[in-house]
This record gives structure tokens, sequence and C-alpha cells, in this order.
């Protein structure tokens, strides 16, 4: 698995699902390359996309809860919307376990 969303990049191996953020630093030897930061570890898909939305609302720039409400809203449809490809794409390649 290897996701984008935003900033973030959700990725997994054999035990669990792994979020990151992605940069590129201005300065220094790696500067102009994309560099992983910050990883944190999920038992499940739902536990890492709510760490990426609660990155996503602490970096947020709401100024009233009418506007936290509206970005908390966006965000969880977006979420919702990669979900959703992804899962068809992976039942289109034959890749999803049906259950028995």
């Amino acid at each position: 698995m290897d996701i984008k969303i935003g900033k973030y990049q959700l990725t997994s191996d054999k035990l669990q699902f792994i979020v990151y953020q992605r940069y590129k630093p201005q300065t220094g030897k790696t500067k102009g390359t994309i560099q992983n930061i910050e990883y944190t570890y999920h038992i499940s898909l739902q536990s890492a996309f709510e760490e990426i939305l609660r990155r996503k609302t602490l970096a947020s720039k709401a100024k009233s809860i009418e506007a936290l409400i509206i970005f908390l809203k966006k965000q969880k449809a977006e979420i919702q919307k990669l979900f959703n490809a992804t899962l068809i794409k992976e039942e289109k390649n034959g890749k999803l376990r049906k259950s028995k």
C-alpha cells in the first residue's frame, strides 16, 4: 500500500499501517529531495486515517467552531473518497480477499 493524502503518506508492512509526513527541504544536503518524517504506526486502517485527520486538524487555520466543523467535514470526505477509490481499485485488480 502506498497512498498519498495531501502532504501525508499511508503505507503498510506485514503487520501495521504507517503514516508519515513528506516534505522537501529548502536548504542543506538533501535540498529539493522529498524526505519522510514523523512516522506513526497503527494496527488498523481507521486508526491511521484518524491520525491523518488529527494532524490536518492541528495544522488547520480555523478561527471559529463553524470553520472547524466545515474543515473537518471536508477532510473526512476527502479521506473517505480516497479510501473508497482504493477499495474499488483493489477489487478490480483482484487484490481484495473475500470473507469466508
